[in-house]
């Protein structure tokens, strides 16, 4: 994470459980010697290898789309995915599951440090 800064106008008192900063500390933030070039680099290799580590015998994450995309200015990367999940559920789901629920579609226009997904 380039940042864990908490969004304007949000109450850390009240989210402070769930964020899970000790104590006192209410943000944090950590600075990268990197570039964001190289971050999305490194970013694309490590969503492909954990798809290809989560993949086999037709299950894991089938990527149909993964270009560049510009829109309004805005520059990054988008992707359309269908997440394979009949193996990582238990069996009685599997048989109670009508077909084709266990695949999830996923598009996301990653333009960091935004991310918007469907």
């Amino acid at each position: 994470w380039f940042s864990c800064l908490p969004e304007p106008g949000v109450n850390l008192e009240r989210h402070r459980d769930s964020l899970g900063f000790p104590g006192g500390i209410e943000a944090a933030l950590v600075l990268l010697r990197i570039s964001k070039v190289k971050y999305q680099v490194g970013q694309l290799y490590s969503v492909a290898e954990a798809s290809k580590n989560e993949t086999g015998g037709g299950e894991g994450v089938e990527v149909l789309v993964n270009e560049p995309y510009e829109k309004d200015g805005e520059r990054g990367q988008y992707t359309h995915k269908i997440y394979h999940l009949q193996s990582k559920v238990p069996t009685f789901v599997r048989m109670l599951a009508p077909e084709g629920a266990l695949n999830i579609h996923e598009k996301a226009w990653n333009a960091y440090p935004y991310c918007r997904t469907e």
